[in-house]
This record gives C-alpha cells, sequence and structure tokens, in this order.
C-alpha cells in the first residue's frame, strides 16, 4: 500500500471489487446456461410472419384483437394518422421490411443488404414508430 491509503479504506475498496466480480460471474453463468431458441423455431416464426397478413384476414375479430395485443405496444390516432409502436422482436422485423422496400426500389434484388440489424441501430425509438 505504500502508505497511500490507511487499511479500512483499502479493505472496503476490495469488498467493493469482490461483490463486483461476483456479480459478474453470476451473470456470466446466467449466459452460459440461457437456452438458445431452436433454428426450427426462427424458421417458423419467419414462415409465419411472412404469412401474417394473408392469416389475419381469415380471423375473427377476437383473433384480430388477440393478435394486435401480441405485436402492438401501443397504437395511436394522431393528426389525422395512425401511429403504431411494434414490440420486440417486431420491430425488427418491420424495420427489416422497410429496409428490403426502399433498397430493392434502388438495386436488383440480389444485391439488397440488409444493415438495419447492426448493433445499436434499433435502439432510436423514432425509428420505432410507423406511420400508416
Amino acid at each position: 500500500m505504500d502508505g497511500r491509503i490507511d487499511a479500512s479504506t483499502y479493505d472496503k475498496k476490495a469488498d467493493e471489487v469482490r461483490g463486483h466480480q461476483l456479480r459478474v460471474q453470476r451473470k456470466v453463468a446466467e449466459c452460459q446456461s440461457a437456452e438458445l431458441v431452436p433454428a426450427a423455431e426462427a424458421v417458423d416464426l419467419l414462415s409465419l410472419t411472412s404469412e401474417a397478413a394473408e392469416l389475419f384476414e381469415r380471423q375473427c375479430a377476437s383473433e384480430q384483437r388477440r393478435l394486435l395485443r401480441l405485436v402492438m405496444q401501443e397504437a395511436i390516432w394522431q393528426d389525422g394518422e395512425l401511429r403504431t409502436c411494434f414490440r420486440e422482436p417486431f420491430v425488427n422485423l418491420q424495420l427489416s421490411n422497410s429496409a428490403t422496400s426502399r433498397k430493392n426500389n434502388d438495386f436488383p434484388s440480389d444485391k439488397t443488404v440488409l444493415d438495419n440489424w447492426l448493433g445499436g441501430r434499433d435502439s432510436n425509438p423514432d425509428r420505432q414508430i410507423q406511420s400508416l
């Protein structure tokens, strides 16, 4: 310690660091034990979302409401327009669909690149609200 801090200050800081280490170790253990969604379930989700509009039209009103509650975080009528905010992971699908539509108008479909999945870009709440 070279005389720069007293023993009680050192002990207090050492306890703080040990506590932080334990929290990090618990978090690492949680991440290691977390189960990943099987690929088949992810493919099923993508398949279902590609047919969602058609399936929605064939459902009764109560099932339509149930689906909208699952997908939508909020929907508000503002300035003569319906404004919607999707729940996760549907907001990512909406952003992906928007990016595909924009890019398909500019490039041939074989050159479409979906860069909106890059980390941090989807965290902007202004991008999550779409005017219908």
